[in-house]
């Protein structure tokens, strides 16, 4: 049996080709972003989603939940497509729950940090206050961004500053709580504890890994920004400034440019890009982090952005690894003026292959 057939018959729907593969979604759970491939001729499979992969037996056994000799009757064509119907039924439906449960939990969270989660004033902790100072976030820009903390040691959030992730209408989705604990010691405390789930240096809230519930479809700062347009006399600018991270997007705002978005990573969904068309963007000048990702990174998104719109590098001084770094306001304005066009950054970053 052929590899289109077995996938007719476990009624799993091709999203995608490549030259070699099929795309499909993750056969046990729900990705927003299709992340398991199937070899056209040998079946062979694999999902990047749950880790899970092997031959076209073990494809049927994990999609319709039979046993071995059951998926060898069926890929024999041995077996009627009704008990694979049913099965695949039961599958998606017991997904659709699991779905459902984290929907409830994760709606409870946001509103958890949201009600319970102190928001940072006179009455913060030094620790707290402290840790974004020194990450260029003031009170002042920290009220601005309804930027939060937990100090419950009961919580799982404990020891952490919150970020809510705010729609563009103000609609809450999500949020991102930073340990302030240095690297090194949550390395100490996770070879102590070995527990590497709670001493991460991020936490999401519940269920946002992995993008389903549509945290990873938009920017950090577009409420904001679009708040600043109804405040502020004059129209929106051209342009805007893409970087990775939450507090390169704080960092920059800080030093007097609004015009700035974060990603939360390094690539793009393509919900995202037609979020920047509809707020009227003409011009994307890409701001990621110089480091080898952060530059790879770049290339890929101009060459992605590049079909709707202008697109400019904005070059970071060599010395720093990313906006977070910069010490002053006035250094982080006059790195935002190192802006080249994207063919002069290609041409760069192939000498800089090259050399290496």
């Amino acid at each position: 049996m052929n590899v289109e057939k077995v996938l007719e018959l476990c009624d799993v729907e091709i999203m995608g080709k490549t030259q070699t593969n099929y795309v499909i979604r993750c056969l046990t759970n729900i990705d927003r972003e299709p992340s398991c491939f199937i070899d056209k001729k040998k079946g062979v499979w694999f999902c990047h989603s749950c880790g899970r992969g092997g031959g076209l037996q073990s494809f049927v056994m994990t999609r319709l939940g039979v046993t071995g000799p059951e998926a060898k009757k069926i890929l024999a064509g041995k077996k009627g497509t009704m008990l694979m119907r049913v099965r695949s039924q039961l599958i998606d439906l017991k997904i659709k729950e699991e779905v459902a449960e984290k929907k409830e939990k994760t709606h409870y969270d946001i509103a958890f940090v949201l009600d319970t989660f102190p928001s940072v004033d006179e009455a913060t902790p030094k620790e707290y206050v402290e840790y974004l100072k020194k990450r260029g976030v003031d009170r002042e820009l920290a009220r601005m961004f309804d930027v939060r903390y937990c100090d419950d040691e009961k919580s799982g959030y404990f020891g952490r500053v919150i970020f809510p992730i705010t729609k563009a209408d103000g609609t809450q989705i999500g949020f991102v709580a930073r340990a302030i604990l240095s690297i090194k010691e949550l390395e100490s405390l996770e070879r102590e504890y070995k527990n590497p789930a709670l001493t991460r240096k991020y936490l999401n809230a519940f269920g946002m890994e992995g993008g389903f519930f549509g945290w990873a479809s938009y920017h950090y700062n577009s409420y904001h920004y679009n708040r600043m347009l109804h405040n502020l006399d004059g129209g929106r600018k051209g342009y805007i400034i893409l970087v990775e991270g939450i507090f390169d997007c704080l960092k920059i705002v800080a030093a007097g440019e609004n015009n700035v978005l974060a990603l939360l990573k390094t690539h793009m969904t393509d919900r995202q890009i037609d979020e920047l068309e509809e707020m009227g963007f003409t011009e994307f000048r890409l701001a990621l982090d110089n480091d080898g990702p952060g530059r790879e990174a770049t290339k890929k998104l101009a060459k992605r952005l590049s079909t709707r719109g202008d697109v400019k590098i904005i070059r970071l001084p060599k010395q720093y690894k990313d906006w977070g770094e910069m010490e002053s306001d006035e250094i982080v304005r006059l790195a935002l003026k190192n802006v080249q066009p994207h063919k002069k950054y290609g041409a760069l970053m192939k000498k800089i292959k090259d050399l290496f």
